[in-house]
């Protein structure tokens, strides 16, 4: 056998190793995850090595960094499952605006050191969310309505092809790849990514919430038009009940608004609420850091 398809040097667990079951575990405990094995790459050249030696010996490869996502990756049978939490370096340029991100990442890590240079990342609302699964699937931020989406603030991907080459695709290199990356589905194993930086430390944000009843027939788009760079998100909150305590329980009902406003208002007491006759039980909107909402 070729040197390059000996057994990877990488960390590789099998089941019946007494770490499987922690290496093989999902973020998200819904998913019962049994891939042939477990591989816990620390470099690019790690990916490398595990992809050949998989292609060599007819096994399929999935890449996974915190798996709050996991279920997409089905039955992973036949599948050695290369967990990249161990691949966890984050640089920030400053003056290009610029964070490279290893695969490992979870944007807490970015957020805060992105805002020690006066700089915000398009992280969204949990901190332990990988950084390469949230960008490569689309990532709203909460500063999405000004920014847009993450996948499009992407500068450049590194990634291990099907054929075990480690490339670099950006705007003016391996474009198509770059393109299918972004949200296109799995074309390789990220390695590591190079996302845009923006020049916010502040923002005015928080939660309000109105009693569900209050609301009926209000227009939420209406409220959310109001301020072009609000970016908020609806729940519903209600109780479990049976069927017959739904009255009841719907003059108890919240309804609930998570928002950020990327321009901090000169005068807070006018910014817009759900209703003016439906004002609200719980309201605290304030000046926070933008590393906060991450």
């Amino acid at each position: 056998m070729p040197a390059v398809l000996a057994v990877p040097a990488t960390t590789i667990l099998l089941p019946g190793d007494p770490a499987w079951d922690a290496a093989r575990q999902a973020w998200s405990l819904s998913v019962d995850q049994q891939p042939a094995a477990v591989t816990l790459p620390t470099s690019p050249q790690d990916v490398v090595d595990v992809v050949r030696f998989a292609r060599w010996h007819g096994l399929r490869v999935a890449a996974q960094g915190t798996g709050h996502n996991a279920a997409p990756l089905g039955p992973l049978a036949d599948t050695i499952l290369v967990k990249t939490e161990r691949m966890r370096r984050v640089s920030i340029d400053p003056v290009a605006r610029i964070a490279r991100v290893e695969a490992g990442v979870v944007w807490l890590e970015v957020v805060e050191a992105a805002a020690r240079h006066g700089l915000a990342a398009l992280a969204g609302s949990s901190p332990d969310v990988g950084v390469v699964g949230y960008t490569i699937g689309g990532g709203m931020s909460w500063l999405g309505r000004a920014y847009g989406l993450s996948a499009n603030n992407v500068e450049a991907i590194e990634v291990v092809t099907a054929d075990g080459r480690l490339v670099r695709a950006d705007a003016c290199t391996e474009t198509d790849l770059f393109w299918a990356l972004r949200g296109g589905g799995s074309f390789g194993v990220v390695t590591a990514i190079e996302l845009r930086l923006f020049p916010v430390t502040e923002v005015y944000a928080g939660l309000l919430a109105t009693p569900h009843h209050n609301l009926a027939g209000r227009d939420y788009g209406q409220f959310a038009r109001m301020a072009a760079e609000i970016t908020a998100a609806l729940a519903d909150l209600r109780p479990a009940t049976a069927p017959e305590e739904i009255d009841r329980v719907l003059s108890t009902a919240l309804r609930a608004s998570r928002s950020v406003y990327l321009s901090i208002p000169a005068d807070t007491a006018n910014m817009p609420v759900l209703a003016e006759d439906a004002p609200p039980l719980l309201q605290n909107l304030a000046h926070a850091p933008a590393a906060a909402r991450g």
